[in-house]
Formats: structure tokens, C-alpha cells, sequence
């Protein structure tokens, strides 16, 4: 089994909690065991694809690119499937089977599929998927708002579960490094300063499609941040003409976040986000955008038939969808990454590098994936 090896001069603590993060962040199991080298695919590949070949009296290299690619793709999603029920059979893995059915699954409703959803693994793919095979809902309404969907979570939770487990099932996981990092510079604009609220954008762009108000992303995500990590003053709420000290509970006024925007002059780093990040695990609150796929997708109660990766996620999509008879569109693939473990670790690095040039404990942290 892979070994999560950390090299530390001389900061421990730093080190420890990207480490924690890193884990907790996977899903439940080693990410590179779930996925298997490039190496041991290809050797595996090599031997299905002469057996099927000769099984067939079909000499070796006539086997078409195209079937060597399928045989491919169905050896990862197999050894992947494999390996999560490895790990069920021998860990007792909690989750939230209610948050996932209302929040995270959603369904291909005519051809008996569900496909479990997390924050920085391809939602945005599967959301476009789903609604152009279900038609809809249209794009400025958000994917919950699917009818069928919600009269089928309607009915008794035992019928549900039980339609569910019937279905066949997708997931989708992505290299936790690459998804804190993705997490990162969606959520705290890549370690700038926070954009600023532009109204007549925003409502441009919500006529267009769904989405987050910057006053929600100020309240969710920009203050607990900057509270965790010590950046707002005691006399702040003052300043800005509140009466009582800002309460990350309370959602304000657009108004109250314009002007907590110009004294605080927003801006979290990596370093300063992984501790934020860290914390929300202690607290049990950590957000969708770096929550365990374990919480809400429960792999060990699910049993997902096709997990898929966002690394590899064209040729999984097309070879599922041509699995489950669902209409494909392969192109439809956004944000979609193509790197090895070593420039993964290479991009982790120089990103802490380069947020916080000054900050000791950044500068210490070497972190490798064997």
C-alpha cells in the first residue's frame, strides 16, 4: 500500500494537519490504490486484451485501438470497485445516508442510474449531464429543483433506499491534493483579495444560471475563514456599523459584507485555508468543497457499481454511458486534469511556495505520494 511520506525541517505542526487533510480528503482509502499505477494498468491491459484475442482466434495485434481502450477503461473501474469493497470489508466507515439521498445523489431517471455528487470532483460535469438527459431543470435553477427528483425523495425513505440500492451506481473521485487545490482557488480567489460585489454582474449572470450570491459566499465561506485564522479585528462590527461583534451565523446585509470588504480587504492564503480546513474536520463542519466523499456519498451502504475519476473522466463517462444505454456527449468534461502523482506534489509544493513566501512553515513541507 502506498505510503503518505512527509519530510519536516524543522515545523511538525504545519506538516501534521495537511497530512490529516490529505487523508480525510481521500476517499477513506489510499486515492492512488483506488485509481493503480499507469504501470500495473498496462501490463494487466496487455494480458486481458491477448486473452480476449485469443479466445476468439483472433491473432494478438489485430485487437482494434478502440476495444484495447474499452478493455482498458473496464479493468480501472473493476480494480477501483475492488478496492473500496476491500476496504468496507474490513473498516466500519460512518456516513450520512439521509444528507446524501436529499443532497448528493441524483438520478438519470429512465434509465435506472444515480450518480452521487461532491464539490471539486466533476459536479459541474454531472450536473450538465443530467440535465441534458433528463431535460432539465434549465440552467438558471438549481439542479434540486428537478420534479421528478423530488417526488421520488418524497415517497417512504425505505422505498427510496431500497430503489437506489437497486440502481445502478456512479461516484466520481479526484486526487486530494488537486481537489484542495481546485477547492482553493474557486472558493479564495486563488489567494487574492476578494473580488468586489458588482450588482449589475450578478445579476447578469444569475439570469443566465444558478449559483452562489457573493453575500452568501462572504458569509460562508470568507468570514469563518478569516475569524479561524485571527484576521478580524475585535473592533470590526464597530467599524462597519454593527452593534455586536460579527457572528459568522448571521447572514448580513449585501450592504454589511461591501463594507466589512474595504476595512478587512479580504485575502486568505493556502497555508491559511488548509488551517481553516483543518479545523472545520475538528468541528465536524467541514464544507462540501473539501468533505470526505465517504459522508455523503457512503460507499460501504451504496456499493457504487462505476467509480469514476476526474483524471480519467472522458473515457470512463463514454464507456459507462455506453454501459448503461444513457445518451453520451464526451466532450462535456469541465475542469478535467491530466497529471501524474509527481507533478501533483511539484504543483502542491510551489503553490505553497508561492501564497506565503513568508511564512516558515510553508517553505518546510515537502509532501510525496510513493
Amino acid at each position: 500500500m502506498s505510503l503518505l511520506r512527509r519530510v519536516i525541517q524543522p515545523y511538525t505542526s504545519c506538516c501534521v494537519f495537511i497530512a490529516l487533510i490529505i487523508i480525510l480528503l481521500g476517499l477513506f482509502v489510499n486515492y492512488e490504490n483506488i485509481g493503480k499505477s499507469s504501470s500495473e494498468f498496462s501490463k494487466n491491459e496487455k494480458h486481458e486484451n491477448m486473452t480476449i484475442d485469443q479466445s476468439e482466434g483472433v491473432v494478438g495485434s489485430s485487437i482494434t485501438e478502440e476495444k484495447k481502450e474499452e478493455n482498458a477503461v473496464a479493468y480501472r473501474l473493476r480494480a477501483r470497485k475492488e478496492k473500496v469493497l476491500e476496504v468496507c470489508r474490513s473498516k466500519n466507515i460512518p456516513c450520512q445516508i439521509k444528507t446524501g439521498l436529499e443532497r448528493r445523489i441524483f438520478y438519470f431517471h429512465r434509465y435506472n442510474t444515480s450518480v452521487c455528487t461532491l464539490a471539486k470532483s466533476a459536479s459541474s460535469t454531472w450536473r450538465t449531464h443530467l440535465r441534458r438527459v433528463n431535460k432539465g431543470p434549465p440552467l438558471k435553477e438549481n439542479i434540486r429543483k428537478d420534479k421528478v427528483r423530488a417526488a421520488f425523495l418524497q415517497r417512504p425513505v425505505e422505498a427510496v433506499l431500497s430503489d437506489v440500492k437497486s440502481f445502478s451506481k456512479i461516484i466520481t473521485v479526484r486526487h486530494p491534493l488537486t481537489r484542495l487545490v481546485s477547492a482553493f482557488r474557486n472558493v479564495y480567489n486563488n489567494g487574492r483579495l476578494m473580488n468586489q460585489y458588482r450588482h449589475s454582474a450578478e445579476v447578469k449572470e444569475h439570469e443566465r444560471r444558478d449559483g452562489m450570491y457573493w453575500h452568501d459566499r462572504f458569509h460562508r465561506f470568507w468570514i469563518p475563514a478569516l475569524l479561524a485564522n485571527n484576521m478580524v479585528p475585535p473592533d470590526t462590527h464597530l467599524k462597519v456599523g454593527l452593534k455586536a461583534p460579527i457572528d459568522p451565523t448571521v447572514l448580513y446585509s449585501t450592504e454589511v459584507y461591501e463594507k466589512l470588504h474595504h476595512v478587512l480587504k479580504p485575502k486568505v492564503t493556502f497555508v491559511l485555508f488548509l488551517k481553516f480546513a483543518l479545523k472545520t474536520y475538528e468541528e465536524g463542519t467541514a464544507d462540501d468543497h473539501w468533505k470526505p466523499y465517504y459522508e455523503d456519498c457512503c460507499p460501504c451502504y451504496f456499493d457504487y457499481d462505476y467509480i469514476t475519476k476526474v483524471e480519467t473522466l472522458s473515457e470512463d463517462l463514454e464507456y459507462v454511458f455506453k454501459k448503461l444505454g444513457i445518451p453520451s456527449n464526451p466532450q462535456i468534461s469541465k475542469n478535467q486534469i491530466r497529471k501524474s502523482v509527481d507533478e501533483i506534489n511539484a504543483g502542491f509544493e510551489k503553490l505553497l511556495h508561492e501564497q506565503a513566501p513568508s511564512d516558515p512553515s510553508s517553505s518546510s513541507i515537502r509532501i510525496a505520494v510513493d
